[in-house]
């Protein structure tokens, strides 16, 4: 795994299911169909990350940062309010 630095990482399709990637810097990470599903991402840097069709149920994306982000059909998510992302 290249947590905490996994910048520009080809991550598709990826395991991930759980993991601790608390503060992990994943801008530009290509995340395309990763099981991301109750993964810790609380402040994680997901700048220009492409997170197209990844699971992200029961994340926690908590002060996570995905300023220029892809996340058409993820799974798990929605907006609340304009800007809150939440993954149930």
């Amino acid at each position: 795994m290249c947590a905490p630095n996994c910048q520009g990482a080809n991550l598709n399709y990826a395991d991930l299911r759980g993991a601790n990637l608390t503060n992990a810097s994943l801008m530009g990470a290509d995340l395309n169909y990763a099981d991301l599903s109750g993964a810790d991402l609380f402040g994680a840097f997901l700048w220009s990350a492409d997170l197209r069709g990844a699971n992200l149920t029961n994340a926690n994306l908590t002060e996570a940062s995905l300023i220029g982000a892809t996340l058409t059909g993820a799974i798990g998510c929605h907006t609340v309010t304009g800007q809150s992302l939440v993954c149930r």
